[in-house]
Protein backbone atom coordinates (compact mmCIF):
# COMPACT_ATOMS: atom_id res chain seq x y z
CA UNK A 1 0.00 0.00 0.00
CA UNK A 2 1.27 3.37 -1.01
CA UNK A 3 2.25 5.87 1.83
CA UNK A 4 -0.57 8.44 0.35
CA UNK A 5 -2.99 5.83 0.44
CA UNK A 6 -2.47 4.52 3.72
CA UNK A 7 -2.12 7.96 5.70
CA UNK A 8 -5.95 8.54 3.71
CA UNK A 9 -7.10 5.81 5.57
CA UNK A 10 -5.69 6.36 8.78
CA UNK A 11 -7.13 9.77 8.31
CA UNK A 12 -10.60 8.91 7.47
CA UNK A 13 -10.94 6.52 10.00
CA UNK A 14 -9.67 8.11 13.18
CA UNK A 15 -11.38 10.92 12.39
CA UNK A 16 -14.82 9.19 12.05
CA UNK A 17 -16.71 12.46 12.85
CA UNK A 18 -15.60 14.66 10.25
CA UNK A 19 -15.63 11.63 8.00
CA UNK A 20 -19.19 10.72 8.39
CA UNK A 21 -20.50 14.83 7.63
CA UNK A 22 -18.48 14.72 4.85
CA UNK A 23 -19.87 11.18 3.44
CA UNK A 24 -23.37 12.16 4.49
CA UNK A 25 -23.35 15.57 2.82
CA UNK A 26 -22.19 13.49 -0.31
CA UNK A 27 -24.73 10.93 0.42
CA UNK A 28 -27.59 13.16 0.69
CA UNK A 29 -26.78 15.35 -2.57
CA UNK A 30 -26.23 12.04 -4.24
CA UNK A 31 -29.48 10.62 -2.77
CA UNK A 32 -30.93 13.37 -4.24
CA UNK A 33 -29.93 13.14 -7.70
CA UNK A 34 -29.76 9.17 -7.65
CA UNK A 35 -33.51 9.34 -6.76
CA UNK A 36 -34.48 11.77 -9.05
CA UNK A 37 -33.10 9.67 -12.05
CA UNK A 38 -34.56 6.99 -11.03
CA UNK A 39 -38.29 7.71 -10.14
CA UNK A 40 -38.39 9.59 -13.43
CA UNK A 41 -36.78 6.27 -15.20
CA UNK A 42 -39.41 4.33 -13.16
CA UNK A 43 -42.31 6.70 -14.73
CA UNK A 44 -40.77 6.23 -17.84
CA UNK A 45 -41.24 2.36 -17.26
CA UNK A 46 -44.26 2.89 -16.07
CA UNK A 47 -45.90 4.63 -19.05
CA UNK A 48 -43.65 2.48 -21.60
CA UNK A 49 -45.78 -0.14 -19.90
CA UNK A 50 -48.83 0.89 -20.72
CA UNK A 51 -48.25 1.27 -24.02
CA UNK A 52 -47.37 -1.95 -24.83
CA UNK A 53 -50.94 -2.82 -23.42
CA UNK A 54 -52.05 -0.89 -26.47
CA UNK A 55 -50.24 -3.05 -28.96
CA UNK A 56 -46.38 -3.26 -30.13
CA UNK A 57 -44.33 -0.44 -31.42
CA UNK A 58 -43.22 -2.86 -34.55
CA UNK A 59 -44.96 -5.69 -36.25
CA UNK A 60 -42.53 -7.92 -38.31
CA UNK A 61 -43.61 -9.19 -41.57
CA UNK A 62 -42.34 -11.25 -44.44
CA UNK A 63 -40.95 -8.83 -46.87
CA UNK A 64 -42.89 -7.56 -49.59
CA UNK A 65 -46.41 -7.59 -47.12
CA UNK A 66 -47.64 -4.55 -46.26
CA UNK A 67 -49.71 -2.51 -43.59
CA UNK A 68 -52.74 -3.61 -45.14
CA UNK A 69 -51.88 -7.08 -45.41
CA UNK A 70 -51.52 -6.90 -41.61
CA UNK A 71 -54.66 -5.17 -41.04
CA UNK A 72 -56.62 -8.13 -42.57
CA UNK A 73 -54.47 -10.72 -41.47
CA UNK A 74 -53.86 -11.37 -45.08
CA UNK A 75 -49.95 -12.96 -44.49
CA UNK A 76 -50.85 -16.40 -45.62
CA UNK A 77 -47.02 -18.48 -45.41
CA UNK A 78 -45.16 -18.59 -42.34
CA UNK A 79 -41.59 -17.57 -43.42
CA UNK A 80 -40.09 -17.16 -39.47
CA UNK A 81 -39.37 -19.36 -37.22
CA UNK A 82 -38.73 -20.14 -33.58
CA UNK A 83 -34.74 -20.04 -34.37
CA UNK A 84 -35.86 -16.03 -36.27
CA UNK A 85 -37.84 -14.64 -32.68
CA UNK A 86 -34.76 -15.96 -30.61
CA UNK A 87 -31.90 -14.02 -32.95
CA UNK A 88 -34.20 -10.82 -32.95
CA UNK A 89 -34.66 -11.28 -28.96
CA UNK A 90 -30.66 -10.95 -28.92
CA UNK A 91 -30.40 -8.11 -31.14
CA UNK A 92 -32.60 -6.49 -29.85
CA UNK A 93 -32.05 -6.82 -25.82
CA UNK A 94 -30.34 -3.63 -25.36
CA UNK A 95 -33.31 -1.66 -26.84
CA UNK A 96 -36.28 -4.09 -26.50
CA UNK A 97 -38.33 -4.92 -23.39
CA UNK A 98 -40.03 -7.57 -25.84
CA UNK A 99 -40.43 -9.77 -28.42
CA UNK A 100 -43.28 -11.83 -29.19
CA UNK A 101 -44.02 -14.24 -32.18
CA UNK A 102 -47.38 -15.41 -33.70
CA UNK A 103 -48.67 -17.06 -36.24
CA UNK A 104 -52.12 -16.14 -38.27
CA UNK A 105 -54.11 -17.97 -40.59
CA UNK A 106 -57.40 -18.19 -42.23
CA UNK A 107 -59.69 -20.60 -41.28
CA UNK A 108 -63.04 -22.06 -42.70
CA UNK A 109 -65.67 -21.53 -39.76
CA UNK A 110 -70.06 -21.82 -40.84
CA UNK A 111 -68.95 -21.31 -44.67
CA UNK A 112 -66.97 -18.45 -44.55
CA UNK A 113 -63.13 -17.92 -43.39
CA UNK A 114 -62.09 -16.41 -40.47
CA UNK A 115 -58.62 -15.34 -39.03
CA UNK A 116 -57.03 -17.66 -36.16
CA UNK A 117 -53.96 -16.09 -33.88
CA UNK A 118 -51.67 -18.77 -32.74
CA UNK A 119 -50.59 -16.59 -29.46
CA UNK A 120 -48.56 -18.18 -26.09
CA UNK A 121 -50.77 -17.13 -23.07
CA UNK A 122 -47.63 -17.42 -20.97
CA UNK A 123 -45.42 -14.61 -22.46
CA UNK A 124 -48.37 -12.28 -24.85
CA UNK A 125 -48.66 -8.81 -23.15
CA UNK A 126 -52.12 -7.84 -23.54
CA UNK A 127 -54.45 -6.11 -20.97
CA UNK A 128 -56.54 -9.00 -20.56
CA UNK A 129 -56.47 -11.88 -17.58
CA UNK A 130 -58.25 -13.98 -20.06
CA UNK A 131 -55.38 -14.88 -21.77
CA UNK A 132 -53.05 -16.57 -18.82
CA UNK A 133 -55.81 -18.78 -18.81
CA UNK A 134 -55.76 -19.72 -22.04
CA UNK A 135 -54.89 -23.70 -22.91
CA UNK A 136 -54.76 -25.83 -25.95
CA UNK A 137 -58.02 -26.84 -25.90
CA UNK A 138 -59.77 -23.70 -25.50
CA UNK A 139 -59.53 -20.12 -27.72
CA UNK A 140 -60.57 -16.60 -27.04
CA UNK A 141 -62.82 -14.48 -29.84
CA UNK A 142 -62.87 -10.89 -30.48
CA UNK A 143 -65.97 -9.35 -29.57
CA UNK A 144 -67.19 -8.22 -33.20
CA UNK A 145 -66.50 -11.60 -34.39
CA UNK A 146 -68.45 -12.78 -31.60
CA UNK A 147 -71.60 -10.77 -32.18
CA UNK A 148 -71.37 -11.82 -36.38
CA UNK A 149 -71.01 -15.64 -36.04
CA UNK A 150 -73.66 -15.74 -32.63
CA UNK A 151 -70.98 -17.54 -30.70
CA UNK A 152 -70.82 -16.62 -26.60
CA UNK A 153 -68.53 -18.12 -23.84
CA UNK A 154 -69.29 -21.83 -22.90
CA UNK A 155 -70.01 -22.72 -26.56
CA UNK A 156 -68.14 -25.19 -28.24
CA UNK A 157 -66.83 -24.57 -31.56
CA UNK A 158 -65.09 -26.57 -34.33
CA UNK A 159 -62.07 -25.17 -36.57
CA UNK A 160 -59.78 -27.30 -39.25
CA UNK A 161 -61.94 -30.22 -37.40
CA UNK A 162 -60.75 -30.39 -34.44
CA UNK A 163 -63.02 -29.16 -31.35
CA UNK A 164 -62.48 -26.08 -28.86
CA UNK A 165 -64.29 -24.52 -26.10
CA UNK A 166 -64.72 -20.66 -26.19
CA UNK A 167 -63.30 -19.42 -23.04
CA UNK A 168 -64.29 -16.03 -23.15
CA UNK A 169 -65.22 -13.23 -25.58
CA UNK A 170 -63.17 -10.23 -25.62
CA UNK A 171 -63.95 -6.73 -24.56
CA UNK A 172 -63.92 -4.39 -27.74
CA UNK A 173 -60.68 -2.75 -28.27
CA UNK A 174 -61.89 -1.39 -31.64
CA UNK A 175 -58.99 -2.58 -33.28
CA UNK A 176 -58.65 -5.96 -36.27
CA UNK A 177 -57.97 -7.54 -33.01
CA UNK A 178 -61.87 -7.72 -32.55
CA UNK A 179 -62.54 -9.56 -35.67
CA UNK A 180 -60.22 -12.59 -34.97
CA UNK A 181 -60.55 -16.35 -32.88
CA UNK A 182 -57.29 -16.31 -30.49
CA UNK A 183 -55.83 -20.27 -30.15
CA UNK A 184 -52.82 -21.44 -28.18
CA UNK A 185 -49.54 -20.90 -30.65
CA UNK A 186 -48.39 -24.72 -30.40
CA UNK A 187 -51.88 -26.06 -31.66
CA UNK A 188 -52.73 -23.68 -34.08
CA UNK A 189 -48.62 -24.83 -35.37
CA UNK A 190 -50.14 -28.33 -35.00
CA UNK A 191 -53.53 -27.95 -37.00
CA UNK A 192 -51.46 -26.51 -40.13
CA UNK A 193 -48.74 -29.12 -39.50
CA UNK A 194 -45.82 -25.65 -39.47
CA UNK A 195 -44.48 -26.87 -35.97
CA UNK A 196 -42.27 -23.90 -34.79
CA UNK A 197 -43.18 -21.63 -37.38
CA UNK A 198 -44.00 -17.67 -37.09
CA UNK A 199 -45.68 -15.42 -39.76
CA UNK A 200 -45.33 -12.05 -37.41
CA UNK A 201 -42.81 -11.38 -34.47
CA UNK A 202 -44.20 -7.92 -32.47
CA UNK A 203 -41.00 -5.88 -30.44
CA UNK A 204 -42.07 -3.64 -27.53
CA UNK A 205 -39.65 -1.52 -27.16
CA UNK A 206 -37.83 -0.52 -23.70
CA UNK A 207 -38.26 2.68 -21.90
CA UNK A 208 -36.64 5.80 -23.81
CA UNK A 209 -35.52 3.58 -26.70
CA UNK A 210 -35.39 4.93 -29.98
CA UNK A 211 -38.16 3.61 -32.43
CA UNK A 212 -36.41 4.68 -35.75
CA UNK A 213 -33.23 3.19 -34.72
CA UNK A 214 -35.01 -0.42 -33.85
CA UNK A 215 -36.53 -0.16 -37.11
CA UNK A 216 -33.01 0.81 -38.98
CA UNK A 217 -31.67 -2.12 -37.15
CA UNK A 218 -34.22 -4.85 -37.89
CA UNK A 219 -34.32 -3.97 -41.79
CA UNK A 220 -30.37 -3.86 -42.04
CA UNK A 221 -29.67 -6.87 -40.26
CA UNK A 222 -32.75 -8.89 -42.27
CA UNK A 223 -33.26 -7.65 -45.78
CA UNK A 224 -36.39 -10.91 -45.84
CA UNK A 225 -38.10 -8.96 -42.96
CA UNK A 226 -40.64 -5.68 -43.29
CA UNK A 227 -40.68 -3.89 -39.83
CA UNK A 228 -44.24 -1.89 -39.67
CA UNK A 229 -44.29 1.55 -37.01
CA UNK A 230 -47.51 1.42 -35.06
CA UNK A 231 -48.58 4.66 -34.08
CA UNK A 232 -48.71 4.23 -30.43
CA UNK A 233 -48.27 7.77 -29.09
CA UNK A 234 -44.45 7.97 -28.77
CA UNK A 235 -43.80 10.62 -30.37
CA UNK A 236 -45.72 13.26 -27.47
CA UNK A 237 -43.73 10.97 -24.97
CA UNK A 238 -40.43 11.09 -26.04
CA UNK A 239 -40.59 14.77 -26.91
CA UNK A 240 -41.71 15.25 -22.75
CA UNK A 241 -39.18 12.61 -21.82
CA UNK A 242 -36.60 14.67 -23.58
CA UNK A 243 -37.33 18.07 -22.02
CA UNK A 244 -37.50 16.49 -18.54
CA UNK A 245 -34.00 15.14 -19.13
CA UNK A 246 -32.81 18.20 -20.05
CA UNK A 247 -34.19 19.67 -16.81
CA UNK A 248 -32.63 17.20 -14.76
CA UNK A 249 -29.14 17.39 -16.02
CA UNK A 250 -29.61 21.28 -14.79
CA UNK A 251 -30.51 19.53 -11.60
CA UNK A 252 -27.20 17.06 -11.78
CA UNK A 253 -24.94 20.28 -12.67
CA UNK A 254 -25.64 21.89 -9.34
CA UNK A 255 -25.65 18.53 -7.38
CA UNK A 256 -22.22 18.18 -8.76
CA UNK A 257 -21.26 21.74 -7.41
CA UNK A 258 -22.68 20.92 -4.16
CA UNK A 259 -20.88 17.64 -3.71
CA UNK A 260 -17.02 19.47 -4.80
CA UNK A 261 -18.03 22.48 -2.78
CA UNK A 262 -18.47 20.32 0.20
CA UNK A 263 -15.60 18.18 -0.03
CA UNK A 264 -13.37 21.50 -1.12
CA UNK A 265 -14.57 23.14 2.39
CA UNK A 266 -13.79 19.95 4.73
CA UNK A 267 -10.21 19.41 3.36
CA UNK A 268 -9.76 23.06 3.50
CA UNK A 269 -11.00 22.70 7.48
CA UNK A 270 -9.18 19.77 7.90
CA UNK A 271 -6.07 21.04 6.35
CA UNK A 272 -6.39 23.78 8.72
CA UNK A 273 -6.20 22.27 11.57
CA UNK A 274 -3.39 19.81 10.56
CA UNK A 275 -0.85 21.99 9.12
CA UNK A 276 1.52 21.37 11.77
CA UNK A 277 0.82 17.54 11.57
CA UNK A 278 1.03 17.94 7.44
CA UNK A 279 4.79 20.28 7.52
CA UNK A 280 6.06 17.56 10.30
CA UNK A 281 5.05 14.93 7.86
CA UNK A 282 7.29 16.68 4.61
CA UNK A 283 10.02 17.54 7.51
CA UNK A 284 10.45 13.58 8.24
CA UNK A 285 11.01 12.62 4.49
CA UNK A 286 8.13 13.02 2.82
CA UNK A 287 7.58 15.06 -0.41
CA UNK A 288 4.98 17.48 -1.16
CA UNK A 289 3.37 15.30 -4.28
CA UNK A 290 3.07 12.75 -0.74
CA UNK A 291 0.64 15.39 1.05
CA UNK A 292 -1.24 16.09 -2.61
CA UNK A 293 -1.32 12.75 -3.23
CA UNK A 294 -2.95 11.61 0.14
CA UNK A 295 -5.62 14.78 0.36
CA UNK A 296 -6.52 13.29 -2.84
CA UNK A 297 -6.90 9.82 -2.04
CA UNK A 298 -8.88 10.99 0.83
CA UNK A 299 -11.37 13.29 -1.26
CA UNK A 300 -12.08 10.22 -3.62
CA UNK A 301 -12.64 7.70 -1.07
CA UNK A 302 -15.31 10.09 0.14
CA UNK A 303 -16.96 10.30 -2.86
CA UNK A 304 -16.89 6.50 -3.21
CA UNK A 305 -18.57 6.09 0.16
CA UNK A 306 -20.92 9.27 -0.12
CA UNK A 307 -21.83 8.30 -3.85
CA UNK A 308 -22.79 3.82 -2.49
CA UNK A 309 -24.65 5.89 1.02
CA UNK A 310 -26.84 8.11 -1.81
CA UNK A 311 -27.49 5.21 -4.04
CA UNK A 312 -28.98 3.07 -1.78
CA UNK A 313 -30.98 6.05 -0.18
CA UNK A 314 -32.00 7.20 -3.73
CA UNK A 315 -32.97 3.06 -4.45
CA UNK A 316 -35.07 3.83 -1.27
CA UNK A 317 -36.98 6.97 -2.18
CA UNK A 318 -37.82 5.10 -5.81
CA UNK A 319 -39.34 2.11 -4.95
CA UNK A 320 -41.27 4.31 -1.90
CA UNK A 321 -42.74 6.01 -4.52
CA UNK A 322 -43.49 3.46 -7.31
CA UNK A 323 -42.09 -0.11 -6.29
CA UNK A 324 -43.51 -1.71 -9.32
CA UNK A 325 -42.10 0.12 -12.10
CA UNK A 326 -38.88 0.79 -9.56
CA UNK A 327 -38.38 -3.16 -9.55
CA UNK A 328 -38.63 -3.18 -13.65
CA UNK A 329 -35.52 -0.98 -13.77
CA UNK A 330 -33.32 -2.40 -11.28
CA UNK A 331 -30.60 -3.48 -11.31
CA UNK A 332 -29.46 0.12 -12.83
CA UNK A 333 -26.04 -0.57 -13.29
CA UNK A 334 -25.05 2.10 -15.83
CA UNK A 335 -26.39 4.84 -13.02
CA UNK A 336 -24.29 2.87 -10.12
CA UNK A 337 -21.43 3.12 -12.40
CA UNK A 338 -21.88 6.85 -13.71
CA UNK A 339 -22.66 8.18 -10.07
CA UNK A 340 -20.41 6.37 -8.45
CA UNK A 341 -17.50 7.38 -11.00
CA UNK A 342 -18.42 11.31 -11.28
CA UNK A 343 -18.68 11.46 -7.64
CA UNK A 344 -15.15 10.29 -6.96
CA UNK A 345 -14.18 12.91 -9.50
CA UNK A 346 -15.91 15.79 -8.33
CA UNK A 347 -14.70 14.77 -5.00
CA UNK A 348 -11.42 14.65 -6.10
CA UNK A 349 -11.34 17.94 -7.97
CA UNK A 350 -12.59 19.66 -4.58
CA UNK A 351 -9.92 18.27 -2.45
CA UNK A 352 -7.56 20.27 -5.45
CA UNK A 353 -7.04 23.24 -4.14
CA UNK A 354 -6.79 22.33 -0.44
CA UNK A 355 -3.83 19.52 -1.59
CA UNK A 356 -2.49 22.62 -3.37
CA UNK A 357 -2.41 25.40 -0.53
CA UNK A 358 -1.24 21.96 2.34
CA UNK A 359 1.35 21.21 -0.08
CA UNK A 360 2.96 24.68 -0.66
CA UNK A 361 3.11 25.86 2.62
CA UNK A 362 6.56 26.36 3.85
CA UNK A 363 7.01 23.82 6.69
CA UNK A 364 10.19 25.26 8.26
CA UNK A 365 8.36 28.20 8.49
CA UNK A 366 4.80 26.45 10.12
CA UNK A 367 7.03 24.34 12.54
CA UNK A 368 8.70 27.63 13.90
CA UNK A 369 5.37 28.98 14.39
CA UNK A 370 4.18 26.38 16.15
Amino acid sequence: MSPSLWLSFQELTKRRLGTAVATGVIGLAVAFAAGLELVSRAREAAVAADLDQIGPAIRVVQKGKTARNLARYELRTAPFDTADLQRLRRECRSSASAVEGRLSLKVPFKNRMISAVGVLPDTIITPFDDFRRMTESTVLIGAELASVLAVSAGQEISLQGQSFEVLAVLPETASEEDTVVFVHLSRLQQMFKLPGKLNEMRIFPAAGADIDTLVALVAARHPDMTPLTMERGETAEQSMHTTLRDHRRVLYLVTGVVIAVSVLIWSYINGTERRLELATLVAVGGSAWTVVLMILTRGAFLGVFGALLGILAGVAISLGQDLESTVRILPALDLVGIIVLTSTLLSAVGALPAAGLAASQDPVKVLQEA
